[in-house]
């Protein structure tokens, strides 16, 4: 997905400004903030504060995956030299400073809304950096790096969209349960995130859980892992939503799921990229049932 995006945004500094932040993943980080205000009360908070808890994480995200691609060029030189500050579209200044301006706008916008947001904000910055920077590196030990993917990308926006819209840090043991199980079929599925990068990975010493394990247990895994969250979540989701037709449609795309994990190995970078569309449908999909759309 990287590279159809860096074909198509690289004609202006702009653009390869907006390219670097990686923002086709900083809208689904944003509307699972959203999906939290959805899981918890449906769809009666006001939409200009829904928005801003969109555009809080939205704006977190894109400033994180920023400062991932200034920290990771050693890797990146080998597994993705298409991207802005591979290609000099970008230099690590400018990155820097549109980085910073980001993290800034995604705390002003938090601290408006409501002071559990700014919290869960400053929560999801800390562990944004922790992933990305040394000493602490997250993205470069094992499966810690898809564990706090996770946390920062699924539960802290889920979590906070939830205690946001019901003005309460405590959620009923139900929402708690679809948020974990949500999160951790997230997990699993972006150990899919490592086949398409072993050789770079290799080179920088990047322990990730492909080259410790191995590809072929790796997916394995993979394919367990999504299997049991995935009808775990779908199980749980439809407490509220108590559609056969959430039920078949979900199925529907959990072995869609399975079909793509199978062949990651033989095709990396296009598995990976129909995984992420595929675990979006699965996004959508939850959020029309909440709504009885479906």
């Amino acid at each position: 997905m990287e590279r159809f995006f860096s074909t198509h945004l690289k004609n202006s500094k702009i653009s390869s400004l907006i390219e670097i932040g990686r923002p086709w993943n900083g809208i689904v980080t944003g509307l699972l903030g959203v999906l939290g205000v959805v899981l918890a009360i449906g769809g009666t908070m006001p939409i200009e504060q829904t928005s801003l808890i969109f555009l809080t994480f939205l704006t977190a995200y894109l400033g994180g995956a920023i400062v991932n691609d200034i920290f990771d060029t050693d890797v990146d030189r080998v597994n993705m030299p298409y991207r802005p500050i591979m290609q000099g579209r970008v230099t690590v200044k400018e990155a820097s400073v549109v980085s910073g301006i980001l993290h800034i706008m995604s705390l002003a916008i938090a601290f408006i809304v409501d002071p559990k947001l700014f919290g869960f904000t400053i929560l999801f910055l800390i562990l944004s950096l922790c992933y990305s920077m040394p000493p602490i590196y997250f993205v470069r030990r094992g499966a810690l790096a898809q564990i706090s993917l996770a946390l920062i990308t699924s539960v802290i926006p889920i979590y906070a969209g939830a205690a946001v819209a019901t003005k309460n840090i405590e959620l009923p043991t139900l929402t708690i349960m679809q948020i974990a199980a949500f999160s951790a079929l997230f997990a699993f599925i972006f150990l899919l995130k490592d086949f398409k990068d072993l050789e770079g990975d290799l080179e920088g010493k990047k322990m990730t859980v492909a080259l410790l394990a191995g590809p072929e247990l790796t997916k394995k895994i993979t394919i367990i892992g999504t299997i049991v969250f995935f009808l775990a979540s779908l199980i749980l989701f439809n407490q509220k939503i108590n559609s056969a037709w959430f039920i078949g449609a979900g199925i529907t795309t959990l072995l869609a799921l399975i079909m793509t994990e199978s062949e990651i190995i033989k095709y990396p970078e296009k598995m990976f990229g129909q995984a992420r569309l595929l675990l979006l449908t699965y996004v959508v999909l939850i959020f029309l049932g909440l709504q009885h759309i479906i």
